[in-house]
This record gives C-alpha cells, structure tokens and sequence, in this order.
C-alpha cells in the first residue's frame, strides 16, 4: 500500500482534530530521567515509527504495552503525577484525536528531520490544556496502543 505523506499543518488533518472528541490517558507509564544523548526509537509493530536523542531534562516513558518515547521537563511535570509505586505515573493530559482520515499508511512530518511513521489504522492526535486549547503539534498513536491506553471523555 502507498504511503501518504502527511505535513503536520495539512489543512484536512487540522480540521478532522478541530471536530475531534476528547480523550484521556488512563494507563499508568513507567518514567524515568533520560539520560542526555541517550536515543529513543519507538517502535510501533515491529517497525520504526520515530527516533530522537533525550535533551536536557528529557524523561523516558514507557507505556504498559513496551512503546517508549521521550517528554521535554516542563511537559511531563504538567502532564504527569506520580503514583503510589516508584517510577509509575497517571498522566492528567487531555487529547482529541481522530482515526486515520487518509486511508494509508502515513508519514507525518512534524519539524525537520522529525518524521512519525503510522501504519493505515493508526490516530491522530493533538495534546490539549485544561480550557481545551489545542497545546501541540498534530502526532501518530499506533492503533492497538491508542485502544490500550486512551479512553473517551
């Protein structure tokens, strides 16, 4: 199957966010400092779905099902509270977030050099704050770990 690619300001994507319902984060992540440099790829069903080396302060999360994935300081301390285990955290975050609108597998390009791989049947998303302004970039959520870890509000 062709693979579309996908601009992260693709007009047809930011209003299928735009109508999108709400969801939360409901699995609990490990997390941990990330040690700087250390690199990051998150696979998503065997396959690469992006790569990034931890900056200052970055945090290695890992959610229940293996994915692991990296959040700036500022980010995870709003997002995250601890846990009564060690190292375990729920996270307070809000999304909307749509099915794949397009039909094929995509390639979201999100910065420079900065490309998310999702597969036909992945989500889109987009982080929100609390008086549902949209805080972040459009992103893929691998479709098993979307139905895993979200519910909707």
């Amino acid at each position: 199957m062709t693979r579309c690619e996908i601009a992260a300001d693709d007009p047809f994507l930011l209003a299928a966010l735009a109508a999108a319902p709400r969801f939360r984060k409901v699995a609990k992540v490990h997390a941990v400092p990330a040690p700087i440099g250390f690199e990051v790829i998150t696979m998503v069903g065997g396959r690469e779905e992006t790569r990034h080396l931890a900056a200052t302060g970055d945090w290695l999360l890992t959610n229940p099902g293996g994915e692991s994935y990296l959040v700036p300081d500022e980010k995870f301390r709003l997002r995250y509270r601890a846990d009564a285990e060690p190292d375990i955290y729920v996270s307070q975050a809000l999304i909307v977030a749509v099915p794949n609108p397009f039909g094929c597998p995509v390639e979201l390009g999100r910065a420079p050099g900065r490309v998310y791989h999702g597969q036909a049947d992945c989500w889109f998303a987009q982080g929100i704050d609390s008086e549902g302004k949209i805080s972040s970039t459009p992103y893929i959520i691998e479709a098993g770990a979307f139905g895993a870890t979200y519910a909707r509000l």
